[in-house]
């Protein structure tokens, strides 16, 4: 259950190479793995970083001379000095073949255009931190070293590496092509898996000692303010007091039940904040029950202590203290890990080693017939840890500083897979302990509208709280907009996402990821592409005084752009300066680009899209595939979706908006759906047909000025073609 398919992980006989204790596994035309084994045997088992290995295997042609071996594919060509010991500069080059960008590569070079990797956590952050290496270079490739870590056996445990260790390592060869970098590196490392839809809502978290009454009351509060919500979580205090508890805290949660059922009507998930790290207690009520499982006399009273390297005490962990908890309605876990990062098994981290079994069981079916997508918070454990999502980047300082740094980190992590970052927005606290700058909030909470997911955190502090309303005017009606377009764009978010598990493509990209052979797109951290097709520019510096105007600096790409929010129309491959009035995060969308919305004043993510919102600006040609899926099941795997494309197509004197029909399906897909049509920056329209026939007059309209046309069709089936041609 919480292993890896042995045989995936074993490479296909005609990709390897061996020359002497050397061995060579041609993986994909750009990616080549490089063993050298002192005692001549090979390891085949899955590491913690790399879980598949049996691939088609790709075009390559191998001169084995006697004295140089040489492996040639589309793109790399390989030198190897027989029997010349272990890899070096002296033996050992890789030619990358581009027309723009080759090089010639041994292993005395140093990766000096590394673009940056990503850290366990920002816990007590107050200024920017070294990021490390990631997997993308402006020097054209990357050498992963995966040496020294652990494997995975053929029991589904993690065990160190077989002595004498040599070198296991694994060359990306990419020159500026970054998107086939992260193909080559899912391929080998596993796909991000697609997480639940609900994860991409609002969640509300505060380390506080709430009373069941309370929780229900900030969720009803919601609701009645108008804030959309999908997570609720409660930290620490559900269980008794200690750092480490199982047990709930009856004085602030009497009827667990009641409380996670209440939760639940009013459409919302649960996860609980868990520190494993202090063991099995004496207080706990599954004691006794833990300690005979244990081989442990319950009458001693004696600790159990956590061991994530032992199978018996993590069956026993997931089996008596977390199952009948999910059981009772929690739906995930947030894993809050902070201690050592040493295990028995060397190499080891025992948060990596969480990460994983937690992911893993979360995944487990409870009712018959049920399939459940994985799903935890918890800190990154370094490569591979992209296979478990979310991670959550810890306890930051409430700082402009710190906000700035949040934007880089979060697009620089996406580079090695780790793109599903959860920040407490606003902040965990404050220098001072006083409440965090209302207008830092806003602005913190707009960027959370353009990440991954949008969680509200704060410390135990009475002075802080994250509710969004607590500030009153203006800054509660502006976090109610940023609430608003996260939530009308989550069927672009969704898709998104899936784009991510197909290809390995974050949602918030930095801009040189976009575009590789623009150097300015290099020097540009604080602003990202959300996705294909969105610019998003944070605001992140205050006014000097409240109330004062504030403008932001953004550089735009070749191309033309337009304000999301304002529709004012730039020319790209130039700065410009853009105003951002407290209400309102500077994004911009291409010329041509088709935004799927959903409709205003939606407060769960999981809910249907009966009405479709399409949102272009600037007539041109463009298109969007739609993906859509029931948000839970691991259904996606297995076909159980359906993606309807979207495209646009300028002529002479027409243009011509074609929704084709849905193809695919999944359980509880919509039978029926309104189209909604918003396309701005027209002079003027003649007529409109829907399906070759002119549309009634009364459903459309359109305004000279801003130029904007706005079609409202009734349900139609998603099943049939629909075509609508604007005679211009």
């Amino acid at each position: 259950m919480w292993g890896f398919d042995l045989e995936a992980a074993r490479p296909h006989r005609d990709a390897v190479v061996e020359v002497g204790h050397a061995r060579f596994t041609v993986l994909t035309s750009s990616l080549i793995r490089l063993e050298y084994s002192p005692g001549g045997t090979f390891v085949d088992l899955p590491s913690l970083f790399a879980i598949q290995r049996h691939f088609r295997v790709p075009q390559y042609e191998l001169s084995n001379e006697k004295e140089v071996v040489t492996i040639e594919t589309e793109q790399i060509l390989l030198r190897y000095v027989r029997d010349a010991g272990p890899f070096s500069g002296s033996n050992l080059s890789i030619e990358y073949k581009s027309e723009n960008d080759s090089f010639i590569w041994n292993p005395r070079l140093w990766n000096r255009g590394n673009l940056g990797g990503t850290v366990r956590t920002l816990d007590e952050c107050d200024a920017p931190l070294d990021l490390g290496e990631g997997l993308l270079s402006s020097d054209g490739w990357y050498l992963f070293d995966d040496t020294h870590r652990p494997l995975f056996n053929s029991n589904a445990e993690v065990v160190a590496r077989p002595e004498p260790v040599g070198i296991d390592w694994y060359f990306f060869a990419y020159g500026l092509n970054y998107e086939q970098s992260l193909k080559d590196f899912l391929a080998i490392g596993g796909r991000v898996p697609l997480p639940p839809r609900y994860t991409f809502g609002s969640w509300y978290s505060r380390y506080w000692p709430y009373k069941s009454e309370e929780l229900l009351q900030i969720a009803d509060e919601y609701r009645k303010r108008g804030f959309p919500l999908d997570v609720m979580v409660i930290d620490m205090d559900w269980h008794l007091d200690g750092w480490t508890g199982y047990t709930w805290n009856k004085k602030l949660i009497p009827d667990p039940d009641k409380l996670l059922a209440d939760l639940h009507k009013r459409g919302l998930k649960v996860t609980l904040n868990l520190h494993p790290a202090d063991g099995i207690h004496a207080h706990e009520a599954t004691y006794e029950d833990f300690a005979r499982a244990m081989d442990v006399d319950p009458t001693s009273r004696k600790p159990i202590r956590f061991d994530c390297t032992d199978p018996s005490f993590m069956k026993n962990y997931f089996e008596l203290l977390h199952h009948p908890l999910e059981k009772q309605g929690v739906d995930f876990w947030w894993i809050d890990w902070q201690q050592s990062k040493k295990t028995a098994i060397e190499g080891l981290d025992p948060l990596f080693m969480l990460n994983h079994l937690h992911f893993r069981d979360s995944e487990r079916s409870i009712a018959p017939g049920e399939t459940k997508r994985g799903m935890i918070l918890s800190r990154w454990a370094g490569w591979g840890s992209h296979r478990y999502p979310m991670q959550f980047s810890g306890d930051t300082v409430a700082t402009w500083k710190v906000l700035a740094f949040s934007v880089r980190f979060t697009t620089t992590a996406g580079q090695m897979g780790a793109g599903y970052w959860s920040h407490d927005l606003g902040g965990h606290d404050t220098k001072d302990d006083g409440r965090v700058d209302p207008e830092l909030f806003v602005r913190w909470t707009q960027f959370g509208a353009f990440s991954p997911t949008m969680r509200l955190h704060s410390t135990r502090d009475p002075n802080n709280d994250r509710r969004p309303w607590l500030d009153g005017p203006p800054y509660e009606e502006a976090m109610r907009n940023a609430f608003a377009l996260r939530y009308q764009l989550m069927p672009y978010v969704y898709t998104m996402a899936r784009k991510c598990h197909d290809t390995g493509l974050p949602l918030c990209r930095p801009m040189h990821l976009a575009y590789p052979r623009d150097e300015r797109a290099y020097r540009t951290p604080d602003q990202f592409m959300f996705g294909d097709d969105l610019l998003v520019a944070p605001v992140l510096e205050p006014a000097l005084k409240p109330g004062d105007p504030v403008s932001v600096n953004v550089w735009l790409p070749t191309g033309t752009w337009y304000h999301l929010i304002t529709h004012e129309r730039f020319e790209g491959n130039t700065d410009i300066v853009v105003d951002a009035p407290l209400e309102r995060i500077p994004v911009f969308v291409r010329k041509g680009a088709i935004l799927p919305l959903a409709p205003l004043g939606r407060l769960h993510s999981g809910e249907n899209l009966e009405q479709l919102h399409l949102l272009i600006h600037g007539v041109s040609n463009g298109e969007f595939t739609l993906y859509e899926d029931d948000g839970e099941s691991t259904g996606y795997l297995d076909d159980e979706f359906a993606t309807t494309r979207i495209s646009l197509e300028r002529e002479e004197n027409q243009t011509t908006l074609t929704i084709e029909p849905r193809s695919g399906k999944y359980d509880s897909m919509p039978a029926r759906r309104e189209l909604h049509v918003n396309l701005h920056d027209l002079d003027e329209v003649k007529s409109i047909k829907l399906n070759s026939k002119p549309l009634p007059q009364d459903a459309w309209s359109f305004v000279n000025n801003p130029g904007q046309l706005s079609i409202e069709l009734p349900p139609l089936d998603p099943e049939l073609e629909q075509v609508i041609a604007i005679s211009l």
